[in-house]
């Protein structure tokens, strides 16, 4: 048996729900079992707890294949918890290309920014075109 876990991070928990709802009839449409649990933030217990999405972080790598981007500033773009901890998706500014990088081979440099409060977040809605195009919605 393999286990995965996906974290899914939504701006409300209608959204989730939704997400949730539609992947549970995926899988269950393929015979995968499945069961939700609310994330804690945690891979397991001696891992340290994520950096958040848009975290500001400097590259402090040990390993020969990240030499490039040593001592570098990017941004936290994705995570996933693995059996050796964290490993995250990192934007590098003056690369301009994402790295998967390892929890330890990061130094928090500042948390993301906060979420604008209610009604002043800008949303549009995007309808794409069978070509791949996108055009605004109402």
């Amino acid at each position: 048996m393999t286990t995965e876990t996906l974290e899914i991070k939504a701006d409300d928990a209608a959204e989730l729900a939704r997400v949730r709802k539609a992947i549970g009839r995926e899988l269950d449409r393929r015979g995968i079992s499945h069961r939700w649990r609310k994330s804690t933030g945690e891979a397991a217990d001696e891992t340290p707890r994520a950096f958040d999405f848009s975290a500001r972080v400097a590259v402090a790598a040990p390993r020969k294949a990240a030499r490039a981007v040593r001592g570098k500033l990017g941004t936290i773009l994705g995570r996933a918890p693995g059996p050796d901890g964290w490993t995250y998706t990192v934007f590098i500014d003056d690369q301009e290309e994402c790295w998967s990088l390892a929890h330890a081979e990061l130094k928090l440099i500042s948390p993301p920014p906060a979420k604008p409060s209610a009604g002043t977040a800008g949303h549009i809605r995007v309808k794409v075109d069978n070509k791949g195009r996108g055009h605004a919605a109402s």
